[in-house]
């Protein structure tokens, strides 16, 4: 299992009270959640040595949170910290700025008993104001979670229910409040991402594991196929259908016309309805053996118009560039992570006609509802970055538990487990100077900001 390393936004303002670090394992096909948290109370610029961690806590999402180690902390800092929740869920916003600069409150500390820490109580202080007062509570707890968040709070801590702030806003319909939290996770993941571009570990290190596993193809249900690694993960899984189904019509819009890269075989369900509307010219890029066999083994390799490339998208993607665009381009590699997906944007770009389309199934942190909302705003920006524009398409499946049964666990487990976002995107020639990328950042909180 692997994890990255991250470093969380509102910690660069250079010389500040708190340094927090974050590793989130981050794979579509796995169920386990990650987070640590190292955090320092010594100020000191980023760029220098880190120093004495005041404590170190570990969660481990889905099953249970652990508190490995804890130092004792002193009655009075103690006592600072209780004042300052108290002041984060009465949203007075004076107190709170007073605690953490003048006396020193920690921002990311949790009551002992709930877990929930600032961020939590300023949502909960909106959610039970009155109704009278709501909309005034709601613009006191915007600013709040804003000021606090570019001063040291963790955006997507959570609380011993295993909820982070933005859940607990989404939870109790604080549509602000929840954006705000989106919004913050996604500069955190955006600058993130920046940071440890150059130190990213290789993708053939990534997917090897994958590559070199034992795939086995069940039955779980009449009618349903699942397509299984040795670990018993979900490769693909036929309650995906209804999604290749719509994709196959948004990248061949035109029985008969065009033509269709797609990476990553599977089931073959996307390349069955490929094949339905009948594109010109139809390249299939997949680099499992097994799962090569068995394509030849259906016929594939005989089939009019298509074609099979053996091997990693990452070895052969130059290569077809370099033969001739394509009118559409479909992701669904399995053992692979987000930072393999965005580098696929950069390819896809030069693997695409003017016109042309690329989609791909989202399935980024598809255990939390919160985590795959800053997913889909991250990769909107990302491709906006790379010169494409993008729609999304929301699809509404049949998901059987009984598909399930002989699965690790469930790569999809929001709680409206119903929905599947599905995503479009079309090139464009130009972008605008005032991107939505600037906006984002240039709206970041500051620690300055009162």
């Amino acid at each position: 299992m692997q994890a990255r390393l991250s470093l969380v936004d509102s910690s660069i303002k250079s010389m500040h009270q708190t340094l927090f670090y974050e590793a989130i394992h981050r794979d579509r096909h796995s169920r386990y959640f990650y987070l640590w948290t190292l955090v320092s109370t010594r100020k000191f610029p980023y760029w220098l040595p880190r120093p004495k961690v005041h404590s170190l806590k570990i969660y481990l999402f889905p099953l249970k949170m652990e508190i490995i180690e804890e130092e004792s902390m002193s009655p009075d800092q103690l006592a600072v910290n209780q004042r300052f929740l108290e002041a984060c869920r009465a949203l007075d916003i004076e107190q709170i700025q007073k605690l953490v600069r003048d006396e020193g409150a920690d921002a990311w500390f949790q009551e002992p008993e709930t877990g929930k820490g600032p961020l939590h109580l300023v949502v909960e202080g909106a959610h039970v104001a009155e109704a009278e007062e709501k909309d005034a509570a709601v613009e006191k707890a915007d600013e709040c979670l804003s000021w606090l968040m570019g001063n040291g709070a963790v955006w997507n801590q959570m609380d011993r229910e295993y909820r982070t702030p933005a859940c607990r806003a989404r939870e109790y319909g604080l549509a602000k409040l929840y954006a705000n939290c989106i919004d913050a996770g996604v500069r955190a993941e955006l600058l993130l991402a920046h940071l440890n571009r150059k130190q990213q570990t290789s993708a053939g290190a990534r997917n090897e594991a994958y590559l070199n596993s034992k795939l086995t193809w069940t039955e779980p249900t009449d009618g349903a196929k699942t397509l299984l690694d040795d670990e018993n993960n979900g490769v693909m899984m036929s309650w995906e259908k209804d999604i290749m189904k719509r994709s196959a019509e948004v990248l061949v819009p035109t029985p008969g016309e065009g033509s269709v890269l797609n990476i990553g075989f599977g089931l073959g369900i996307v390349d069955t309805y490929l094949q339905e509307r009948r594109p010109k010219r139809h390249v299939i890029v997949e680099a499992h053996p097994d799962v090569i066999a068995e394509m030849k083994a259906q016929g594939w390799d005989k089939k009019p118009g298509v074609e099979i490339v053996e091997g990693r998208w990452q070895d052969v993607a130059g290569q077809l560039a370099e033969q001739e665009v394509f009118d559409s381009v479909y992701y669904d590699a399995f053992g692979e992570y987000y930072e393999d997906l965005r580098e696929f944007f950069d390819e896809a770009v030069g693997l695409l006609s003017p016109d042309g389309i690329l989609s791909f199934f989202h399935g980024l942190g598809a255990d939390n509802q919160t985590f795959y909302d800053v997913y889909t705003k991250l990769v909107m920006l990302e491709l906006y970055d790379f010169g494409l524009d993008t729609e999304w398409e929301e699809l509404y499946i049949d998901m059987p538990d009984e598909e399930w049964e002989g699965t690790k666990r469930r790569y999809w487990a929001l709680e409206t487990a119903s929905s599947v976002s599905h995503s479009i995107f079309k090139f464009v020639h130009q972008l605008s100077k005032d991107s939505a990328l600037t906006k984002l950042l240039l709206a970041k909180p500051t620690p300055s900001e009162a």
